[in-house]
């Protein structure tokens, strides 16, 4: 069977289109818009994990979970799982195992929580605190330590987007390593408000863009760095750093075009980056010959 290549456009619908990666052809697009059973208002978030494929909605806090087939865009057919959570709020979650979704919310108070689907609860076992202590109200520390994640099957990973930090959890929520660089800045925000009016959190002076969508392959790690200060609006990013799985650094790739995303072909050592210039179009770079 020929690769997929699969492109996730948030916000316009068919939200998920296929492509064969060999020709360019369009093989097809999948799970419309709409308030109905199988559709999303938005695909904010788009999973392969083992023989499941997750679309997640956090604008209607919806999942939708497929189970992956063969040939891979029949998988599309209809989703074996149609959730809504109504009890809690989950920004930017990952999938870790069959039901638990790892997320945060700045209301619950701390970094990271994993919540059940089947028990549809939080599991009270999990404590993951923020990394560094920072004075202010809940919202601050949140937007201070946002973050993207991945996973494999032993292990979290966690991408700071505004410190330079990257974190490595068990799947029981135990911190293994914590990795810091390569510039070694701290989150730059301040807050106004009161509790009554509410709060707005935005960047100081010395705010920077740190990492952003990692990604597992089977070489590693590997995550866009950008390291900019935010006030100059750099969003696209030209290095990629490649860690083992176990957070050493190995190889530190620079782009010849920049990119705000990417996704990873494991058997051709191909990197696939989405950028925005000149207009949206997916980049191919090889990458086999420098590890």
């Amino acid at each position: 069977m020929d690769s997929v290549l699969v492109v996730v456009e948030t916000q316009r619908s068919p939200f998920v289109r296929l492509y064969n990666v060999k020709d360019g052809r369009k093989i097809g697009s999948f799970i419309p818009a709409g308030r109905g059973p199988d559709e999303l208002s938005a695909c904010t978030q788009f999973q392969i994990t083992g023989d499941w494929i997750w679309a997640i909605d956090m604008l209607q806090n919806k999942y939708l979970k497929y189970r992956r087939k063969d040939p891979f865009w029949a998988s599309f057919e209809k989703p074996v799982l149609n959730a809504i959570l109504r009890d809690v709020s989950i920004s930017y979650p990952i999938i870790i195992d069959s039901n638990i979704i790892a997320g945060s919310d700045f209301s619950v108070g701390k970094l990271l929580f994993f919540y059940d689907l089947e028990k549809k609860e939080i599991d009270a076992n999990v404590n993951i605190s923020y990394p560094y202590a920072i004075d202010g109200p809940d919202m601050l520390k949140w937007r201070s330590f946002e973050n993207r994640m991945t996973t494999d099957s032993n292990h979290l990973y966690l991408a700071y987007c505004h410190t330079d930090l990257i974190d490595i959890y068990d799947k029981t929520g135990s911190l293994v390593k914590r990795l810091f660089g390569p510039d070694h800045f701290m989150p730059d925000f301040g807050v106004t408000g009161t509790d009554e009016q509410g709060f707005m959190v935005r960047p100081g002076e010395k705010a920077r863009f740190a990492y952003f969508s990692p990604k597992i392959t089977d070489d590693g790690l590997m995550v866009l760095y950008n390291g900019t200060l935010q006030k100059e609006r750099k969003y696209l990013v030209n290095q990629i750093f490649l860690f083992s799985p176990s957070g050493e650094p190995l190889v530190a790739f620079y782009l010849d075009q920049p990119i705000f995303n990417f996704c990873v072909d494991d058997v051709t050592k191909r990197i696939y980056g989405l950028t925005n210039t000149p207009d949206y179009q997916v980049i191919c770079f090889d990458y086999g010959e420098y590890l």
